[in-house]
């Protein structure tokens, strides 16, 4: 590994995080539900990521400022990982929808809390 992983896994086996640029926040896949190459710094990943939820208020700690939806209306990131970049679907809600971008080193200060 040249430096933090892109990708890492938990303490339940199969069980991986990616930190998503656009959501700023981690999508969990669980394998073998989903194909991983097992590169942790550049992963490819399929079939697609698809992570849903609602909106929640502005001032909650829940709250989703990239995405582009009212409160109580649906989230939407649906993408895929290839080669450690992210292809991110038109149907998305945040400001990412249809770009691709960089993957990111997961998030170092969030692994104590959700691993």
């Amino acid at each position: 590994m040249t430096g933090p992983a892109m990708i890492v896994q938990t303490d339940d086996p199969g069980t991986y995080l990616l930190w998503c640029p656009a959501c700023d926040e981690p999508h969990q896949i669980v394998c073998p539900g989903w194909a991983f190459n097992g590169d942790l710094d550049r992963p490819t990943i399929h079939p697609s990521i698809l992570v849903q939820g609602v909106q929640w208020q502005d001032d909650s700690p829940f709250h989703r400022g990239s995405h582009q939806v009212q409160p109580g209306e649906p989230t939407r990131c649906h993408s895929f990982v290839t080669g450690g970049r992210w292809y991110y679907l038109s149907d998305c809600t945040h400001s990412l929808a249809g770009q691709t971008v960089e993957g990111v080193p997961f998030h170092q200060s969030m692994q104590g809390d959700v691993l």
